[in-house]
């Protein structure tokens, strides 16, 4: 499998700070109203039966609605609540991406739904509830 990064991704610098830093590098891909976030899945972000640290997987979904929120909606929250659903696995070589949806902004939170995959194979799912921060 190829290590090169898939057209329109650039170095995603300066953000997530030294969590996101030391466990990447990840990838940012725009549009207008949308960000998808990818990694290529290395050894590092694996557990000894070779398939990726769910948590990564976690963390890449967060990452991507977090980024969301504040450069896109413009606006600061924190997580309140976050429920996923692992469908199956990724191993090391694989490239990965995270990419959400708003699904609703209310007064003081938002819902959001996320997915990750893999080789363009859906293996993560997410729901969301974020905490819309007081200006």
């Amino acid at each position: 499998m190829s290590d090169a990064v898939p057209d329109g991704f650039a170095p995603l610098r300066d953000r997530g700070g030294d969590f996101i830093a030391a466990n990447g590098p990840l990838y940012l891909k725009r549009a207008a109203d949308r960000a998808v976030l990818g990694l290529r899945l290395e050894q590092r972000h694996c557990t000894p039966a070779q398939v990726a640290q769910r948590g990564m997987l976690i963390a890449m979904v967060e990452e991507t609605m977090g980024y969301t929120i504040l450069e896109i909606h413009g606006r600061k929250a924190v997580l309140a609540s976050l429920t996923c659903d692992a469908l199956a696995p990724t191993r090391p070589g694989d490239w990965v991406e995270a990419r959400c949806e708003t699904t609703r902004i209310a007064q003081d939170v938002i819902f959001m739904r996320g997915e990750v995959s893999a080789n363009g194979q859906l293996v993560l799912t997410a729901s969301a509830l974020w905490k819309l921060a007081s200006s």
